[in-house]
């Protein structure tokens, strides 16, 4: 009340010295602003839901309970999936009137709750086309008059809709809209040059040391302050998800020759020797990325896009994901915070790190999954899983106000509550690690060879087997004089661990034909068709679209087979019986070591579910607080027997101080591994998990949960009074406690309790209270949840007190606070 005086006072006097009531929202917002809080506080402003979602709890969604959901059904009769078999609500956005008051929609934005000031400013770039009110209320959540927010508004959005985005340019110093509109379509086309039109605008505005690019249903998952802190961590890398190129995705005939390309500016700083000798490494990644401002710049002003741009624009799919990828991969033109682009051809598959999108794709087995394009769509029951899936990412795909503005308004009122109460924990560790931040410190240092630089922490070079050849993330063996049938050749392969070499690039076929050294008899790959009209596959089963070009000459002809096998002069359709040589690929070891610290999680072998690789050895450490033990409990179980092993570590392997608790490599039909049911233990605060494959045989391999667990030191109170609080109250209590707590009045006394405070994760984390020394005499009090009555009363009938206090793996809060004496 007193601030709200103070802001009236203000613009009272400020209105009759000018005699007009317009402020810019900079003045508004530097009077309000200040320091970050860590942790809530009773005075920060309440997040203002539209009226027809007032009445979810979010906080109920976030923890996930299931009755509360249930209860939902009652309030809304928009329903469209299930969970579980139960029907769920879906409440769709309602459209918002035009506001053309500049004061009424800075008011519903900015309010009297401008987000704190941090003196650090990062910049926006979204495509959009649609959902007004999805981005508005987002908007409100965050808004920063320190960062700035570009759109490229779609040319067949709705004429009101585009009204409404140029309000918010008329209304907001820092809220920017592309002059341009372009059709940008579902493959792709267009995304570049509108993300480019926004870049352009941005690069005048200063102070901003990081561009985020964004699509229309990406839902930024931090605040401000926690986007600071995870940036900063980058260290002045770029953030993409770089994979191989698909050259199916870009029309035959067309000049990738940088000679071709007309790349260079009057601002381009390369030497004409280095101009020269530029060459594109192409790569495709996710629009969605992550740029420091120097890499804009020279996006912007020192490279011609153009070209290029248009070559990769006339594709057939996905035609966004080639150009800034391509860049960022090929150090020859060196891009600010990019790539070495044999950190991708040698790379082990998951080598990129990347943070800026999480998508939740349909093909990976989300259970009851509404998808858009291959996507699963988020809502109100998939609140938990995206709060925990943020902790190591930026923003999340997909969140359409259309199919659940409810979803979309919890997250905003998550995000408003972090903003003015604190920030949430994210893994810093994943971050820091990040390997293109790796790389780019690596570069840093004297004496950089790139030939030892490995991606992974604590990761070892990978290497391939004995007598194999390593062909991008593939390890090669061919069989020289040995020649069988495709069939048995495929047997072969499979018993030593791999498979016929298979679903290769145009850059891989130039390295297999390499290994061919009888040039009159090609030799066996993956690649094979059903009958004579059928499409070529490979045996992986994946697609063969990219064959065009590949071919020897005169191949594939009319009659000659089904199997394909790979020659001097390129690929050649053969009889599946013929006998010929055969080459066998099997994916090199991707083991990285890497590092856990979440109070709980899962632990896997590389690429489980899928087979692990050979020739495997890597160690993962679970790495607790000080005075902290880590518990592991195997959940699936599937190694070969005496050849390949874990190795369980009391410490951190390979110190010599470190203890071996077992050595495991038990009969893969014992799925479940019974015979360590009751898992294992550590006494220090750290243990490692060390995984070693053989050469040839592999399997599904194991998964094990692992928490991390403090020592509880029970609480004992004697006299005539006391206070009882949660560990570390008032600040927040840990994850998978088990406190004891026991008061003991006088002889012939009784104890009467008052619950002065309580907050704590409905139905998961709970205070018992016993009326006796311990848990089998009767209990009197079984609080959980945030709507305890306070004060909350009990009283013994003896002079003896006993409580338990559980949490559980997921959210914490404050816990409670109780006073006691004698009655």
């Amino acid at each position: 009340m007193f601030r709200w005086r103070r802001f009236s006072t203000n613009l009272f006097l400020v209105t009759a010295a000018v005699g007009a009531f317009i402020f810019t929202v900079r003045q508004i917002e530097h009077r309000f602003s200040k320091p970050v809080h860590h942790g809530y506080h009773s005075e920060h402003p309440k997040f203002r839901k539209p009226d027809y979602v007032s009445h979810i709890d979010c906080r109920r969604l976030f923890e996930k309970d299931e009755k509360y959901l249930e209860s939902l059904l009652y309030t809304n009769k928009l329903i469209k999936r299930s969970l579980d078999n139960k029907l769920l609500p879906r409440i769709v956005a309602k459209e918002e009137p035009f506001e053309d008051s500049c004061r009424k929609l800075r008011d519903r934005i900015i309010g009297d709750h401008p987000a704190p000031y941090l003196n650090y400013s990062i910049a926006f770039a979204r495509n959009i086309y649609a959902d007004y009110e999805s981005l508005q209320i987002l908007l409100s959540a965050t808004y920063s008059p320190e960062n700035h927010y570009c759109y490229h508004v779609d040319v067949k959005a709705t004429q009101k809709f585009k009204d409404q985005i140029a309000k918010l340019e008329q209304c907001f110093p820092n809220i920017y809209v592309t002059k341009e509109q372009y059709n940008v379509t579902s493959d792709g086309k267009n995304n570049n040059i509108a993300h480019l039109k926004c870049m352009e605008i941005l690069l005048e505005k200063p102070g901003w040391e990081h561009l985020i690019l964004l699509q229309a249903h990406d839902l930024v998952a931090h605040t401000n302050s926690e986007l600071m802190k995870m940036l900063k961590l980058l260290n002045g890398t770029n953030d993409s998800n770089l994979s191989g190129m698909l050259w199916n995705r870009v029309p035959p005939g067309l000049s990738f020759d940088v000679k071709d390309l007309n790349l260079w500016t009057n601002y381009t700083t390369l030497t004409f020797d280095e101009r020269k000798n530029a060459r594109l490494e192409f790569a495709k990644g996710l629009e969605e990325a992550t740029y420091i401002r120097p890499a804009i710049q020279w996006l912007v002003k020192e490279i011609n896009v153009t070209t290029l741009m248009d070559h990769f624009n006339n594709g057939h799919h996905s035609v966004d994901e080639q150009l800034f990828a391509t860049f960022l991969n090929s150090e020859t033109l060196r891009m600010p915070g990019g790539y070495h682009s044999a950190c991708m051809k040698n790379r082990p598959d998951g080598f990129f790190t990347y943070i800026t999108r999480h998508t939740r794709w349909s093909f990976e087995g989300h259970k009851n999954c509404n998808e858009r394009h291959m996507i699963c769509l988020y809502g109100i029951e998939d609140l938990e899983d995206a709060r925990l899936t943020a902790r190591r990412v930026i923003s999340l795909n997909k969140f359409i106000g259309s199919f659940d503005f409810a979803a979309i308004t919890c997250m905003a009122e998550s995000l408003f509550n972090r903003t003015h109460g604190g920030d949430e924990y994210f893994d810093v560790e994943h971050i820091a690690n990040h390997s293109g931040n790796r790389y780019q410190r690596a570069t840093r240092l004297p004496g950089f060879d790139l030939k030892n630089f490995t991606s992974f922490v604590g990761g070892a070079a990978a290497q391939c087997p004995s007598n194999w050849t390593q062909i991008s993330n593939l390890c090669v063996w061919y069989s020289g004089n040995t020649y069988r049938s495709w069939d048995d050749s495929q047997a072969y392969c499979k018993s030593v661990g791999g498979q016929l070499a298979g679903s290769y690039n145009k850059s891989i076929l130039p390295q297999l034909q390499k290994l061919v050294t009888a040039p009159l008899y090609p030799a066996w790959t993956g690649l094979f068709r059903t009958n004579a009209t059928a499409s070529w596959k490979f045996i992986d089963k994946t697609s063969a679209l990219y064959l065009a070009g590949q071919w020897a000459p005169g191949q594939p002809a009319a009659g000659t087979g089904n199997c394909g096998g790979v020659q001097t002069t390129g690929l050649a359709a053969i009889s599946c019986k013929y006998v010929q040589p055969f080459l066998c690929s099997q994916k090199i070891a991707t083991c990285p070591s890497k590092n856990y610290t979440t109070s709980t999680g899962t632990v896997t072998s590389p690429n489980y579910p899928l087979n692990y690789a050979n020739n495997e050895h890597c160690r993962q450490y679970i790495v607790a607080p000080a005075g902290y033990y880590v518990t592991l409990t195997f959940n699936a179980w599937l190694v070969e027997r005496n050849y390949d092993v874990v190795l369980i570590w009391d410490g951190y392997a390979p110190n010599v101080n470190a203890q071996l608790i077992a050595n495991i490599s038990v009969d893969p039909t014992n799925a479940t591994v019974s015979q360590y049911k009751d898992g294992f233990q550590t006494y220090s605060n750290i243990m490692t998990i060390e995984f070693i494959s053989d050469s040839i045989v592999n399997y599904k391999g194991w998964s094990a949960s692992y928490k991390m667990l403090a020592p509880q030191v029970p609480v004992y109170q004697n006299g005539s009074s006391g206070t009882m609080t949660s560990p570390n109250y008032p600040g927040q209590y840990m994850n998978n406690l088990e406190q004891y707590y026991q008061a003991v009045a006088p002889d012939g006394m009784q104890i009467c309790t008052s619950l002065s405070y309580f907050d704590t994760e409905l139905n998961k984390d709970r205070l018992e209270m016993y009326d006796g020394p311990n848990s089998t005499y009767p209990l009197i009090g079984n609080f959980s949840g945030h709507s305890v009555a306070l004060p909350s009363t009990r009283q013994t009938t003896g002079n003896v007190l006993t409580m338990f206090f559980y949490t559980d793996y997921s959210l914490v809060y404050k816990g409670f606070s109780m006073d006691w004496g004698v009655c």
